[in-house]
């Protein structure tokens, strides 16, 4: 039964509401919302208080890699070289406390000896703070605080002006020393994993919440509400504080920084993972696609738009940004390419190849023609330099091949043959291939590149030097060029979609395991929380009568964009986790028999009684003909079928 002909309570007149915030579908009465009906009045559920007091937040994430790398990574910026006075902090909860020694978030780097950590000593079941010191010593400081699993802490690190280190749990703070001064490392942060091009396996199952990073060493008892709240907006404008990490589940593995700085973290896994976008002009919530260098890639497979590059093109341009992120990598680095390499009468190479080479970081360009040109490598003279995003855009015309960098034209190749593209058949490996190098083989070993990429377009026709002045600081609206044959923006909750109508989305390595959203750790946090409120019609059984855990006349089920509750009586009760989460999820919901089956349009739809846990559902696709017949005196006889549909983020 939909809840649009449900009256309203009576009397009722929006006093008591939930939140004045909370988003909730039109069809959703005020009884459903936050009310129990009891004959004449109007009584406000005590587990509504409390999700919104302690129990159901959106924010945190959890983090569990016994037998991957995952983590979050936040990119390194100068804002975090740090010496003296400065505060870290988050929020904490172990699953199950680590049997090992690790570090929690940090980039100690004991390589260079610089850097700082937040870690975990199972020996003392404590948190500690370490860091090198300007005479590359290793210093620490340990709060004494025995921690438990299970519960909610507040861990902090701090260095004073005056050289004293100190580190927090919840209210005690420990301090160890004077006059020292961090030396800064200039690697990313990693938060639940060790540092590295490729974090590490640490076994450790904690969720994080309200990651924070000030250039103050402020007092705890004058300024606990920067520690233990959620910061408002007065806050967010105080430029002492350089990193502000919610982890609310925003644009599914990326969270925003709300400081000053944007600097956006990300999800890390075995797989590329999105990070900070870099496109100038581009709103600060977009993204790109970042490689590690050892095993990461991304394929776009072939389509149909990729032919007239492939078999009969002359002209062409692809154009996008690069950022070298690890200068230490093999002979080559392969940014990006078009077809195998292998494919073709003549098996003669590809139409095009952008690389790096590892001695200089010297960008080269190769090109293939059917028969005349087989993979001419060039070196374009421009030295890719590490950690600097740049503009690339290679251009064909005919017989002249075109370097743009950061849009100034840079470099040109003359006396190409005046022939089409290498490839004289399509097969599945005929794609494009972003972060490495395909071939008949396979992905070649030692060609992985450790690149960040970002708005890469694909043309079957040769670009202007103004047209790519214009468009390479912005998104290009163009979507429906006849030209575009590929636009890959790397964006959130679009991450892998090529753009262009009927396109090529990307495929990524495997991303088995990676930090997923759980319900905060700490603080009252920001609304909107809750997607769907809907009533679950079920008998009561007699001991919940007899016992007095009456669900006053009936089981509320709310969702937040993370998980599922359930509210019954004066109790908020955590149902399950949704695996798939995002800004675009829109909840919708039915009513059938005495179940509720719903959906966000991102996850599987789930059906749940009131006696088991959300189960997954699959909706079965209605037939295309009519089943029922006309019977005696025209009424139709035999099986109905409806179909029920659901909304959803794609439609």
């Amino acid at each position: 039964m939909s809840l649009a002909a449900q009256p309203l309570v009576k009397g009722f007149a929006g006093e008591d509401r939930l939140h004045a915030d909370d988003v909730l579908s039109d069809n959703v009465s005020p009884d459903a919302q936050n009310c129990d009906y009891q004959r004449y009045t109007i009584k406000k559920r005590k587990g509504f208080s409390r999700m919104h007091g302690t129990s159901i937040k959106e924010g945190g994430q959890h983090i569990s890699n016994a037998t991957t790398n995952a983590c979050i990574v936040i990119p390194h910026i100068t804002a975090y070289d740090w010496g003296r006075g400065f505060t870290v902090s988050m929020g904490i909860r172990f699953t199950s406390l680590p049997a090992v020694d690790c570090p929690l978030i940090g980039n100690l780097d004991s390589g260079t000896a610089t850097g700082w950590e937040l870690r975990y000593s199972p020996t003392f079941r404590q948190i500690y703070f370490q860091f090198y010191d300007t005479t590359s010593t290793l210093r620490d400081v340990w709060a004494i605080v025995s921690i438990e699993a299970g519960k909610k802490y507040i861990i902090s690190g701090q260095i004073f002006s005056d050289g004293v280190p100190r580190c927090g749990v919840d209210y005690s703070l420990s301090s160890n020393g004077t006059g020292y001064t961090l030396d800064p490392s200039s690697r990313d942060i990693y938060i639940g994993a060790a540092m590295g091009a490729t974090p590490g396996n640490q076994t450790i199952d904690f969720i994080v919440d309200e990651v924070r990073f000030w250039t103050d060493n402020f007092n705890w008892t004058a300024t606990k509400d920067r520690l233990f709240w959620e910061l408002n907006q007065t806050d967010l404008m105080d430029t002492d504080l350089v990193g502000y990490w919610r982890l609310n589940e925003s644009r599914e593995s990326v969270y925003d920084d709300l400081s000053i700085n944007r600097n956006h973290a990300y999800a890390y896994v075995a797989g590329p993972s999105p990070t900070t976008g870099m496109v100038p002009l581009q709103e600060d919530y977009g993204t790109s696609i970042r490689f590690d260098g050892a095993d990461d890639y991304a394929s776009a497979a072939y389509n149909s738009n990729f032919s007239t590059i492939l078999n009969t093109g002359k002209t062409w341009t692809i154009e996008g940004w690069l950022r070298l992120d690890n200068p230490n990598h093999g002979a080559v680095a392969t940014v990006v390419h078009i077809g195998d390499g292998m494919v073709g009468a003549s098996a003669v190479g590809y139409p095009f190849r952008i690389y790096i080479a590892g001695a200089d970081h010297s960008l080269y360009y190769s090109y293939s023609t059917a028969t005349t040109d087989t993979d001419v490598a060039v070196d374009s003279g421009y030295d890719v330099t590490p950690g600097s995003p740049v503009h690339v855009a290679l251009v064909r015309d005919g017989t002249i091949i075109r370097l743009y960098i950061n849009g100034e034209h840079y470099h040109t190749t003359t006396g190409v043959a005046d022939e089409a593209g290498p490839s004289t058949s399509v097969t599945s490996d005929n794609g494009m291939y972003f972060g490495a190098e395909y071939n008949d083989t396979g992905y070649v070993s030692g060609k992985y590149a450790p690149v960040t990429l970002d708005e890469w377009r694909l043309w079957d026709v040769a670009r202007s030097g103004a047209q790519i002045q214009a468009w390479r600081d912005r998104i290009l609206s163009d979507t429906k060029n006849v030209n575009l044959k590929g636009y890959w923006r790397f964006d959130g909750y679009d991450f892998t979609n090529d753009e262009v109508q009927g396109g090529a989305d990307i495929t990524l390595k495997a991303d088995s395991t990676r930090p997923y959203p759980s319900e905060g750790v700490v603080y009252p946090q920001y609304p909107p929380r809750l997607l769907m409120t809907a009533p679950l019609a079920r008998h009561l059984k007699y001991d919940e009568v007899k016992t007095g855990k009456t669900p006053w006349d009936r089981e509320i089920v709310v969702c937040t964009k993370s998980g599922i509750f359930s509210i019954q009586g004066d109790e908020a009760t955590f149902l399950k986790r949704l695996d798939a989460v995002g800004e675009s999820a829109l909840f919708s919901w039915v009513q059938l028999e005495d179940r509720l089956v719903f959906c966000n349009g991102l996850d599987v739809n789930y059906k749940y009684d009131g006696a088991e846990k959300p189960q997954s559902v699959t909706i079965d696709t209605p037939s295309t003909s009519p089943s029922a017949a006309e019977g005696d005196a025209g009424n139709p006889n035999g099986t109905y079928k409806y179909r029920v549909s659901f909304r959803n983020s794609r439609d």
